[in-house]
């Protein structure tokens, strides 16, 4: 047997996912106590687990550094994120469901976006992009068009 870290409800009841020693999650059906999914993805003991607000998806912290974004249906991986050097001990989605807020043992607080889609992610940079006009010698240099006359 391993040791369970952590537990979170899905907002309905019905499921619960629980983290543990062995590196996995495990995601329960309430109602008669089976196995849904076990969900593998962390390298280490995982520690905080979380269900978003909408049930579909989950997050999990490691003592890996990482977090993982699960979906709860398919019990796979969305995404990775990666910054902490070391052990995650809490995690939280924003009220909105569009960032995650995590800490680590330093002392470390990050906060990450949420994007469904790469168009999602493609327009944010496009959007939020500050990117200096370049020089008539860099347009020369790199022949980006229109040159400099």
């Amino acid at each position: 047997r391993q040791v369970v870290w952590d537990v979170a409800y899905s907002p309905d009841g019905k499921t619960a996912l629980t983290s543990s020693w062995d590196s996995t999650l495990i995601l329960w059906d309430l109602e008669n106590g089976e196995i849904i999914h076990r969900l593998r993805g962390h390298i280490d003991h995982v520690r905080p687990v979380t269900i978003h607000p909408d049930g579909r998806t989950a997050i999990s912290g490691s003592r890996d550094g990482m977090v993982i974004l699960w979906d709860l249906e398919r019990g796979e991986v969305i995404r990775r994120y990666l910054g902490h050097n070391a052990q995650i001990n809490d995690l939280a989605f924003s009220p909105d469901g569009q960032y995650i807020l995590s800490t680590d043992q330093e002392g470390v607080m990050i906060e990450w976006r949420i994007d469904d889609t790469l168009d999602e992610v493609i327009a944010w940079a496009e959007a939020n992009r500050n990117l200096r006009k370049l020089t008539c010698t860099e347009r020369e240099e790199f022949n980006i068009e229109p040159l400099c006359d």
